[in-house]
């Protein structure tokens, strides 16, 4: 009987030390992904505003005729960057997806 009686007590006594331990690292966790919320807006805006620029192409397009028209040499530069922007986008496009879907 006092066999089965220490291992019930060793058996709590782990599982209470189990649960204080993913306590701690639930604290930790929410801690440290405090930090990444400034980041994680910044990306949910850069997605909204690319969301509002696919639903309003028009819009854009006049935009961009408009400055291209009026300052081309500095359009043409915007476009080699925007260019640039958007190689890089296509790498990291992928990653904000699973963040935006990690946050909800």
């Amino acid at each position: 009987m006092s066999r089965h009686t220490s291992t019930r007590q060793r058996l709590a006594l782990q599982r209470e030390v189990l649960m204080r331990r993913s306590m701690l690292l639930r604290e930790q966790i929410a801690r440290e992904s405090l930090r990444l919320k400034p980041r994680v807006r910044l990306a949910d805006t850069a997605l909204d505003a690319v969301g509002w620029a696919k639903a309003n192409p028009g819009v854009v397009a006049a935009v961009l005729g408009t400055l291209f028209v009026l300052r081309p040499k500095r359009m043409v530069g915007l476009s080699l960057r925007a260019w640039g922007l958007w190689r890089v986008g296509t790498r990291v496009w992928p990653v904000l997806r699973v963040l935006r879907e990690l946050r909800r």
